[in-house]
Parts: C-alpha cells; structure tokens; sequence
C-alpha cells in the first residue's frame, strides 16, 4: 500500500508527534484514528489529506515530528490493517476542540476517542 518515503513514512512520523511518549496501545490509536478518517466521509480521502488538514494534527509544525523505530513499527501494523478502535472512532485534543459531533468513547493514555456521526466529521 505504501513505500517508505511517502504514506508510511508521514504515518509514522504522525504517529511519533502526536503520541510518541504514549504506551504502544495509544501510538497504534492514533495510527488507527487516521485511517479510520481516511475512510470516513468527512474527512480527506489520502494519507497525506488527513494529516495535513487544517487544524488536525498539530504534530505537523511542530520540531518533533520525526520518524522512530518503533512509529515505523507501529505504522507498518496500522498499513496491514491492525487497529485497536471501531472504525467510527476519532480523538480530538478536548483542551483545543469542542467535540459537538461526537461521542466519549475512551481513554488510552493521555488521548480522549470520540465515536462521529457517520455522514459528519468535527469541523
């Protein structure tokens, strides 16, 4: 699906910025999160799309968005289809984000996951 260097690549360094210091379940949550957007209606339709959409992953401007063996590890699982959250699951950083649209569906770590309408994301 994916070479290093393009989609992995960017998974993993997502992965590492946004839940680098996390336990292995919140890092393979968070590889899950957007793939899980990449199939949703509401969000965009790529890899790349999902992760720089504006205002989503705020890893992206950030100095600590950088591959590390174990994001790598963990993205090649999330590639071949491993996930460990229902495929309307989302999670949005409650501290910058209202989530209206969704519902409390957990906790891993220090992320908080929504459930989102199917027809509508948190814009």
């Amino acid at each position: 699906m994916a070479t290093y260097g393009s989609d992995l690549e960017l998974l993993a360094k997502t992965i590492n910025g946004e839940a680098g210091g996390e336990p292995y379940q919140g890092q393979l949550a968070v590889g899950t999160v957007i793939i899980n957007r990449l199939n949703h209606p509401a969000f965009p339709k790529t890899i790349r799309g999902v992760i720089y959409q504006r205002g989503q992953f705020s890893c992206t401007s950030r100095g600590n968005f950088r591959v590390t063996k174990r994001s790598l590890q963990v993205a090649k699982e999330v590639l071949k289809g491993k996930k460990n959250l229902p495929k309307h699951v989302v999670y949005f950083n409650t501290a910058k984000v209202n989530p209206r649209n969704g519902k409390y569906y957990t906790t891993i770590g220090n992320h908080k996951f929504y459930s989102i309408n199917k027809n509508r994301g948190n814009k």
